[in-house]
This record gives C-alpha cells, sequence and structure tokens, in this order.
C-alpha cells in the first residue's frame, strides 16, 4: 500500500511539488518563530539604509553599484527592500521569504535531475524518478541547509541558488530544442545569480558538465564556442568579486601551501559533513593563526583527497559517479580558500547548499544499483527511511538554535573557547 501510495506520488506532475513544499514547511516550521540575528550580521545586512530607502532612483543606484561590507548582491538587498516595503521589520515575513526560496531551489532540483537522466538515457523511467526523488529530498531536508534558511542574511545562498538552477533548466532545454530564446533565457539567470552571490561564477563550468553528462560531442566547437559568452561574463564578474573582497579589507593571507591544506580538509570536511552531519555548527574556526605551523595532523587531509582522485579515476567509466563529483567539487572552487578570500571560517555549512546535490544523487544512485545487485534491498531501504527521517529531526531541531542573538552568540563562544584552550591560549 505504501509503495502504491509514492509511486502514485511520484507520477503525478504536481502532487511531488507539493509535497516537497509540505515537506520543507513541516521540517523548516521552527524557522518562521525565530527573530533576526542583531549580532550576527542581520543588524547591518538586513536592517540598513537600503533596506529603507526605499524604491528612488538613487537608492536603486546605490543598490547596484555599492560594494556594502565587503560583498556584492544587489538582488539580496533587494528581496530585503521588497519584504520590508509590505511588512516593515517583521522577522516573520523574512524567514517565510527564505523558506519560499529555498522550496524553489528544491523543485527545480526535482526538475534538474529528472531532466538530465532523461537526456543521458539508458536508464528507465520509474529508476530515473526514483533517483530524483531521493535526491531532491535529502537535499530538501538536509541539517547543512539549515544556515541559508535560518540566517535572514544567509538568503543570497538561496538566492544564487534558485537562478543558478533554473539557468542549467533552461541550458538544457536549449540543448534539446537549439531555441535561441532559451540560450538567452540561460544568460539571464546567470546575471541574475550572480546578483545574488559571486559563488555564481562556477557556471559556465555547470554547462561543460552538462554537455559531457548528456552526450554532446565535447570535441564540437559548436559546444565551446556557445561558451565563450559564459566565460567571459565569468572574468568580468570575478573581478567584481575581487574589488568587493579588496573594499572590505579582509583579506585571509595565509601561504600557498597552507590555503592549499586547508581546501583539502574542508572537501574532506563537507563530504563527510554532507554523509554524516554531526556537530554543526555556527563557526568552524580556522585551527591557526596566521603566521603559525599547521598541526601534523591536517596533512593527512592531502593524502585522502589523492586516494579519493585515484578512486575516482579508477571509476570514470561510470559517468553517473563522475557527473556527481563534479557537480560537488565546481560549486566549491571558490569557497575552499585555495583561492585568497575575505572569509573567517575554514568551512560553512551554507557553502555545501548547491555541492551538496552531488552528494544526494551518488545516494540515489547507489541505492539504486543495491536495489538491482542485492537481494535485501527492502533492509536498504528501511535504512535509507530511518536516515531521512534522523535527518529531518536534526534539521528541525536546528532551527530552533537560530532562533535569536543570544542563542547563537553563546553557542558561538564556546566554539571559539574551546578553539582557544585546545591551542593552549588563555
Amino acid at each position: 500500500m505504501k509503495s502504491l501510495v509514492i509511486s502514485k506520488c511520484l507520477h503525478s506532475k504536481w502532487s511531488v511539488y507539493l509535497f516537497f513544499a509540505l515537506v520543507c514547511f513541516i521540517v523548516y516550521s521552527p524557522v518562521l518563530r525565530n527573530d533576526f540575528l542583531y549580532q550576527w550580521d542581520d543588524q547591518w545586512m538586513v536592517i540598513n539604509k537600503y533596506t529603507e530607502g526605499g524604491w528612488s532612483f538613487d537608492n536603486l543606484w546605490h543598490i547596484f553599484t555599492d560594494f556594502y561590507g565587503g560583498q556584492y548582491g544587489p538582488f539580496t538587498e533587494l528581496n530585503y527592500l521588497i519584504i520590508y516595503a509590505f511588512f516593515g521589520y517583521d522577522p516573520f515575513y523574512f524567514h517565510l521569504a527564505s523558506l519560499l526560496w529555498h522550496i524553489g531551489c528544491v523543485c527545480f532540483v526535482w526538475r534538474f535531475i529528472l531532466t538530465l537522466l532523461r537526456m543521458h538515457g539508458g536508464m528507465e523511467e520509474k529508476n530515473i524518478r526514483q533517483i530524483a526523488f531521493i535526491t531532491t529530498l535529502l537535499f530538501a531536508i538536509h541539517p547543512m541547509n539549515v544556515e541559508p534558511v535560518a540566517w535572514i542574511s544567509a538568503v543570497k545562498v538561496l538566492i544564487y541558488a534558485f537562478f543558478y538552477l533554473l539557468g542549467l533548466l533552461y541550458y538544457l532545454q536549449y540543448i534539446k530544442s537549439q531555441k535561441f530564446r532559451y540560450y538567452l533565457f540561460t544568460i539571464a539567470c546567470f546575471i541574475a545569480s550572480f546578483l545574488g552571490k559571486e559563488q555564481a561564477v562556477t557556471f559556465p563550468l555547470a554547462l561543460l558538465i552538462v554537455d559531457w553528462f548528456t552526450n554532446r560531442n565535447m570535441k564540437s566547437f559548436t559546444v565551446w564556442n556557445e561558451k565563450m559568452v559564459f566565460f567571459v561574463m565569468a572574468f568580468f564578474f570575478g573581478l567584481i568579486t575581487i574589488l568587493s573582497q579588496g573594499a572590505s579589507g579582509l583579506g585571509i593571507t595565509y601561504p600557498f601551501y597552507q590555503r592549499v591544506i586547508f581546501g583539502c580538509f574542508a572537501i574532506i570536511e563537507y563530504i563527510t559533513k554532507g554523509l554524516i552531519p554531526i556537530k554543526l555548527n555556527y563557526l568552524y574556526p580556522f585551527p591557526i593563526v596566521i603566521g603559525e605551523e599547521l598541526p601534523l595532523r591536517f596533512y593527512i587531509y592531502p593524502i585522502l583527497i589523492i586516494f579519493l582522485s585515484v578512486w575516482g579515476w579508477a571509476c570514470r567509466k561510470n559517468k553517473f559517479l563522475l557527473f556527481s563529483i563534479f557537480l560537488f567539487i565546481v560549486n566549491l572552487l571558490f569557497s575552499i580558500h585555495i583561492i585568497s578570500m575575505a572569509r573567517h571560517s575554514i568551512i560553512a555549512d551554507r557553502y555545501l547548499y548547491l555541492s551538496y546535490i552531488g552528494i544526494a544523487s551518488l545516494i540515489g544512485y547507489r541505492i539504486l544499483y543495491i536495489k538491482q545487485k542485492v537481494k535485501y534491498y527492502k533492509s536498504i531501504l528501511f535504512i535509507l527511511f530511518i536516515y531521512i527521517i534522523l535527518l529531518s529531526t536534526y534539521t528541525f531541531c536546528y532551527t530552533k538554535q537560530w532562533k535569536d542573538s543570544t542563542v547563537v552568540r553563546e553557542y558561538t563562544k564556546e566554539i571559539l573557547d574551546r578553539r582557544l584552550n585546545q591551542n593552549g591560549i588563555n
């Protein structure tokens, strides 16, 4: 009976979207009772002169041309402006908007994986829908996505991801139809994504991954020529990002070799927390201050990355595995410190947001593989069900820890005190 209900849900055009929306509302419902984090960036990112400036030409000009707080995200400021214009500084509506952005991203993930696998071919429709369903459900309820949903100042992650995914969907339509309007829609979404957050500069690489996975001829001049406009735009977006970072005066200047090790550490941490999200925090401080030597244990992480790279090369004939790995890595490229950026944390939950699709899709694919190869498939499904329940429960509880500045400040102080004690600093 249960499998029949799930099957009907998967094959109904709109019920699956309603299902994901309902799941998100239930799991994230505590966030709607949360306040602003007045001592955790909301006091200047949300409550500021741009939000209160109204729809005057002068205010809009500054929203689109100012580097505010070392960041450039005019669509984020417009999001705050619109909410404030209708509801003032009522935190309920700001949190509701963040939740709706997340639901939009969840629906796009479902559509993206579904369309991508169909275009890839070689897989039955029911298997495609099962992989897409597991991927989307995990993305919808994963605890590491609490930060961008529960922290109003992090809505920029949701906005950039929304247009990033929408752009990928338009690009898939362009590949199928070769209609130029979908190509223009893809460009527009890339611009909109960058106006939400600078991480969108990886978008051209994501397009190449889609080309490769949908079996386009990667030796074709046309395929690469289509991307030239995106790479040129990404170059200029990158310059804007560097200028905005420089305007903040907050450069992180660890030596290059240490940044490489930090990058290896970050990738392993994102993988492990993506699979087993325990001890999630508001802040993950760098293990050392600038000028100190790294503890020896950190040198194991480059070795682990080499091992994973060799494993990936050995499995290179598995196209879906490589697709998941590429999708995971590409969206973390500018968040793992190899390129020096103004960051105070070695990792952050919100940076995994889009990259987690790679982890979730691989889980969905492996579940399908087990179904075809292992006779104890029902036991695996039961384990997956328990895993989803645990993730949902963790997410539901974790949203409450973002209630207000007092809770966040006290917990952050504990984290920093623990780090100081570990380093022997009084």
